[in-house]
């Protein structure tokens, strides 16, 4: 989850611009002093052509809720407050009603922050040198999985919720290595990383032993409540403008599209606590050209093949979205002139437009 960039990862900005460079760049072979095991899958399904679903967002018509265009929900609120700087990258603690953000309001770099869900004052959770991005808690709140460049590229680093002990490092690659996801016993994380060939690839690694095996080319994966899926992003022959939300089995089978388009770019998709539903950000391609622009919105979808509807549609950036408590869903937003924490509810997706989040101008927040 991240600041937007234009291309196939849209939320690497400022310091983690680095690393969709590096990405580039063939995945550099593992520091044979740490003894680490990666285990490619037998088969590896082709995804490099994905079939269109029987669902696709469409811009400018009606799917299966009101357009939202210039809107917001009533309870749309401002999390972060007037925190310095930017905040973005949000987490929510299922178990402690906190979150964890990224800023880089306090120190040049980006550094990790702990706030409660109902406000109040953050306390760093991270110093020293480099950027620390793409936080994630363990599902008992009790750890926080995240990427560091300090010692060089961006890798997988794990350490308690609470500051005390020192961060224990999971990956040691040569190439950046991104968003780790625990699966629901906090044994295993998932996380992506170039391969030797420099395709992006999901892997998952045991915390016990770090034994890592490879998954499927793919970017961006969240573990699904259930701990049986991974949904995750992936671009299409179209490229990185149409990339699109699919969900695998942890075993590698059970290869299905959630939300294939070639027209947008469909990305960063996090489950909702049930595994019913997942939120993403959809940012539209513009031309003909393999671009994005600078608005990203919003969209909800469920599994169950109800089609996607848009949950904001501010005109600007709402992206890297996480689902928490009561429904909420928290992500980061430009709509005050730099990114910070917003939160909103999620409309049920048979009523996506009921009452209770009645829309009032944005002028009126």
């Amino acid at each position: 989850p991240t600041p937007t960039t234009e291309g196939s990862e849209m939320n690497l900005r400022g310091s983690q611009k680095k690393v969709v460079l590096t990405a580039l760049a063939l995945f550099g072979v593992w520091s044979s002093a740490c003894n680490i095991v990666r285990t490619p899958t037998d088969t590896e399904p082709d995804i490099s052509t994905p079939p269109l679903p029987n669902r696709s967002l469409t811009r400018g018509e009606s799917i299966s809720a009101p357009e939202f265009r210039g809107r917001v929900y009533r309870d749309l609120v401002h999390v972060t407050g007037q925190l310095p700087g930017r905040a973005y990258d949000v987490d929510v603690a299922l178990e402690t009603d906190e979150i964890v953000f990224v800023s880089d309001g306090f120190s040049k770099e980006s550094k990790l922050f702990i706030q409660s869900i109902h406000g109040g004052a953050p306390r760093q959770l991270t110093a020293g040198a480099g950027a620390d991005i793409q936080p994630k808690y363990s599902p008992d709140g009790k750890y926080i999985a995240y990427s560091s460049n300090r010692e060089g590229t961006f890798n997988i680093y794990v350490r308690e919720a609470d500051g005390t002990g020192a961060p224990w490092r999971i990956t040691t690659g040569r190439w950046d290595e991104l968003h780790p996801s625990w699966n629901p016993e906090g044994t295993h994380l998932a996380y992506c990383a170039p391969d030797e060939r420099g395709v992006w690839t999901i892997w998952v690694v045991k915390i016990v032993g770090l034994v890592h095996t490879q998954l499927i080319p793919g970017f961006n994966p969240e573990w699904s409540p259930d701990g049986r899926r991974l949904a995750f992003q992936s671009p299409n022959s179209q490229g990185a403008a149409s990339e699109g939300i699919w969900v695998i089995g942890i075993d590698g089978d059970e290869l299905r599209p959630v939300v294939v388009d070639p027209r947008f770019g469909a990305t960063e998709p996090s489950w909702d606590p049930y595994g019913e539903r997942l939120v993403f950000t959809s940012t539209e391609k513009v031309s003909s050209r393999d671009q994005l622009t600078d608005r990203s919105d919003l969209w909800v979808v469920g599994l169950d093949g109800t089609p996607p509807y848009r949950l904001l549609d501010h005109g600007n950036r709402d992206y890297a979205p996480a689902w928490g408590l009561d429904d909420r869903i928290y992500f980061t937003s430009h709509r005050r002139g730099t990114d910070q924490i917003f939160s909103i509810r999620a409309p049920s997706l048979d009523s996506p437009f009921d009452s209770d989040n009645a829309a009032l101008p944005e002028e009126s927040r």
